[in-house]
């Protein structure tokens, strides 16, 4: 799972950077934000939550948000329904930018969006990073060929 969440985070990046960039694709990253949202849901309760608890039992996505564990819940989640908001919007905005008393302001705010949207989503990337590497738990994998 691990894998897949850091597979679909960096596509959904360079396509939220893509936009950002060139005004083509504003659909794409907007669909790849929600699909982003679940696959990081479906990750916190998998693995995220298990090096932050550092227990391989510990899969609940709200204990998190407590004391014991420094309030860390609320941060990860700021972040990730920040840049879920953010990049759905972008999709969710497209379809005004034809108005004409709009195109003007529209364009550019939309830009500015998909880059808060990808801001968010590294943020909330590096903060899970941070939280594996400094993790003192230990999850061995075997390989299998």
């Amino acid at each position: 799972m691990m894998r897949v969440f850091y597979g679909a985070m960096l596509c959904t990046l360079a396509s939220g950077f893509f936009f950002y960039l060139k005004g083509i694709g504003g659909y794409l990253y907007a669909a790849m934000s929600l699909l982003m949202f679940i696959i990081s849901l479906v990750s916190i309760v998998s693995f995220i939550s298990l090096y932050i608890y550092e227990l391989p039992t510990h899969h609940c996505p709200f204990c998190i948000i407590m004391e014991e564990y420094h309030y860390l819940g609320y941060l990860l989640y700021v972040l990730l329904f920040g840049a879920v908001v953010s990049g759905i919007g972008v999709g969710a905005l497209i379809p005004f930018r034809q108005v004409e008393s709009l195109q003007f302001m529209l364009s550019g705010f939309i830009r500015k969006l998909a880059l808060a949207s990808v801001i968010l989503y590294a943020a909330f990337t590096a903060l899970v990073t941070y939280e594996i590497v400094s993790s003192s738990l230990v999850i061995a994998y075997e390989v299998v060929y």
